[in-house]
């Protein structure tokens, strides 16, 4: 025995409009994963970073440097 359905055309532009995005979602993921990760990367390395100070620049001392410290950093 055999039974027969008759679909009409809104059901089936419907299942093709589910079966698209099933077959090109993943791929439209994809796309704006890779391009948010790639304006991440250009924003993280264009970014202005602040310059290394050296922690002996940031404590300025009054009292004059004797000889030995004068041998280990002359400046």
């Amino acid at each position: 025995m055999q039974q027969v359905v008759t679909v009409g055309d809104d059901v089936i532009s419907e299942i093709r409009m589910v079966r698209a995005l099933a077959d090109w979602g993943g791929v439209v993921c994809a796309i704006l994963a890779l391009t948010f990760a790639t304006l991440t990367a250009i924003a993280s390395c264009c970014c202005t970073r602040p310059k290394y100070s050296k922690p002996e620049d940031l404590i300025k001392s009054d009292r004059p440097k004797d000889e030995a410290e004068l041998k280990l950093n002359p400046k």
